[in-house]
């Protein structure tokens, strides 16, 4: 306490100041930390060590806790990593891509294949039925191809007599549906181009709104705009025959509580037709690749498919090297390690730096160790891990602190790759404040001294 106010006293600093130097400043950059974000993090932080975290600190390292998609997005944009589309861009490229799938879906070959599936789903119905009289079951009625591939039906309770096996066509007709699915898929994806990964996912245009993110009013106009000129007359037909597949599987139904149900069912979409489940890919619909993220007081639209800044978004946190800056979901704080995660991508890329013959002797031993857990992946420590190289000494080191046994069972060399890194950080030298305080004291009173015996006479001898 006395040399702190001595310090204090002689360096010109407050107490505060001093006090607030000598703790770790991870967390300080964090404007808006409530107190309760910053005890989870001190807490999960804790587990590196006192001289691990000063380390990372005088490394310039920080941390910045967010609490919405938006606060990344501005971190995004800051650091430069954010780029948003050029809205008449995205309405070109609709319109480029709409005409594109109409050609594809109205081509001789594609409307071969559409015969060939509804044969092959007729053929399919024709085999269910007889199973079923056979075995004094209730008929089923198949929801449609592309639209989850599911059925629904009036099975009820099932007998407890052994049931006689299926045909044998019926699985040779949907291995033969699903290849022929597959060819007109693939037609749609190229004559798609960019937005061919999209295709065939359009289940409805309420799930393709809250897809996109768009939540005002104007982003969602802007949305049905793109949907529209993407999709066109191919959108409103299989909206059509959306309706009256549903419309003929309540038919079906007997009197009683489920038909009730399923009537609502329908008069509820009849009044809200973007509910509408859609055959996406007999139709070659596709959902516009876009994100709509909303900033506060502006909008940006980001590409869904490319490095834009969206999958940054939708990620629970994230490591900057060139910033030396870390991001984390709020919500991960308290049961998911992720910032321990981050924080080991934090060292490996300043141990890279500050430590050159140490990471050059680790890094061959790490990707060893990972090629070799790629041998293996049903048993690996972390199936996120085996990305790459980094997210797998980073896995490692939330595995260290979270379920250190498991890292050990599962891949050894993991963990004492994991456990070798944290003792290097550990042990990197960490310069003091106050040490930095009272030697540029010590300096001082040198330098005054050297001057006074400059200016003073020596005494005759």
């Amino acid at each position: 306490m006395t040399a702190m106010a001595t310090g204090v006293a002689l360096t010109g600093l407050s107490g505060a100041a001093l006090m607030h130097a000598q703790e770790p400043a991870l967390l300080q950059a964090d404007r808006d930390l409530t107190p309760h974000q910053h005890q989870l993090a001190s807490q999960e932080l804790q587990a590196f060590g006192q001289p691990t975290v000063r380390w990372l600190e005088q490394r310039g390292v920080t941390i910045q806790i967010t609490d919405s998609d938006a606060e990344v997005g501005r971190m995004l944009e800051e650091y430069g990593i954010l780029h948003g589309l050029d809205r008449l861009e995205v309405a070109r490229r609709a319109v480029e891509v709409g005409a594109a799938l109409d050609r594809a879906v109205s081509s001789p070959e594609q409307l071969e294949r559409l015969q060939t599936m509804e044969r092959l789903q007729s053929e399919a119905i024709e085999l269910q039925r007889q199973w079923a009289e056979e075995n004094g079951l209730p008929a089923v009625m198949p929801m449609g191809f592309g639209m989850g591939g599911g059925m629904i039906g009036m099975l009820g309770s099932q007998p407890t007599r052994a049931l006689t096996p299926r045909p044998a066509r019926q699985d040779e007709v949907m291995k033969e549906l699903m290849s022929v699915s597959q060819a007109s898929a693939q037609s749609f994806k190229q004559a798609a181009g960019d937005w061919g990964e999209q295709v065939g996912f359009l289940f409805s245009v309420q799930s393709a709104l809250e897809q996109s993110g768009a939540s005002s009013q104007a982003d969602q106009a802007d949305f049905r705009a793109l949907l529209q000129a993407a999709n066109g007359e191919r959108l409103a037909r299989a909206q059509a025959e959306g309706f009256a597949l549903v419309e003929s599987q309540v038919a079906l139904l007997p009197e009683g509580p489920a038909r009730e149900a399923a009537s609502a069912h329908l008069a509820d979409l009849q009044a809200h037709p973007d509910k509408i489940p859609l055959n996406g890919l007999k139709h070659g619909l596709v959902a516009p690749p876009v994100r709509y993220l909303s900033l506060g007081e502006r909008t940006v639209v980001l590409s869904a498919t490319d490095s834009s800044g969206f999958r940054d978004i939708q990620a629970k946190g994230l490591h900057f090297p060139a910033k030396d800056a870390i991001q984390v979901d709020a919500d991960q704080l308290g049961h998911i390690r992720v910032l321990s995660h981050e924080v080991g991508h934090a060292i490996e890329d300043q141990l890279r730096e500050s430590a050159p013959d140490f990471y050059r002797d680790f890094q061959p031993r790490l990707r060893a160790a990972f090629a070799k857990a790629h041998q293996n992946p049903t048993e690996a420590a972390s199936g996120y891990g085996l990305t790459d190289p980094a997210e797998y000494l980073a896995e490692g080191v939330r595995l260290q602190f979270e379920s250190p046994e498991l890292l050990s069972q599962r891949d050894p060399a993991l963990a004492g790759l994991t456990r070798e890194l944290l003792e290097r950080a550990e042990t990197r030298p960490v310069k003091s404040p106050m040490l930095d305080a009272l030697m540029l004291l010590g300096g001082v009173g040198l330098i005054g001294a050297a001057c006074w015996l400059r200016r003073t006479p020596r005494p005759p001898t």
